[in-house]
């Protein structure tokens, strides 16, 4: 016998090459896998994105409504004090006072 082994060969150059193309397509299979799980992955969480933002959608509904309305009280109490603010002008300018409030032409109904 040898000292250095040569008895018993290692793999061919063949075998080798074999080996390293039957894991390149277990490998390429399995990126395949890896692959396609992502893209269902991505396709799902767009999925729960747009369902997510409907119901976003839905639970403020109900608070866009409520500031509608209460924007709509504030314009109308705007429109009623700017109503107020020029009548006080126009009274400033002739001195006469006006009493929120009070009826005009009060002075014909009897005292209280």
């Amino acid at each position: 016998m040898e000292a250095n082994g040569d008895d018993h060969p290692g793999p061919t150059l063949n075998t080798i090459l074999q080996t390293i193309a039957a894991s390149r397509k277990v490998l390429e299979l399995k990126i395949d896998t890896v692959v396609m799980d992502l893209s269902l992955l991505r396709h799902d969480q767009q999925r729960l994105d747009e369902q997510v933002t409907e119901r976003d959608v839905e639970e403020l509904t109900p608070e866009v409504s409520m500031v509608q309305t209460r924007l709509t009280s504030m314009e109308s109490r705007i429109k009623t004090l700017e109503y107020r603010a020029k009548g006080t002008e126009n009274r400033a300018c002739h001195k006469n006072i006006r009493i929120i409030g009070l009826l005009e032409h009060i002075e014909t109904l009897p005292p209280i």
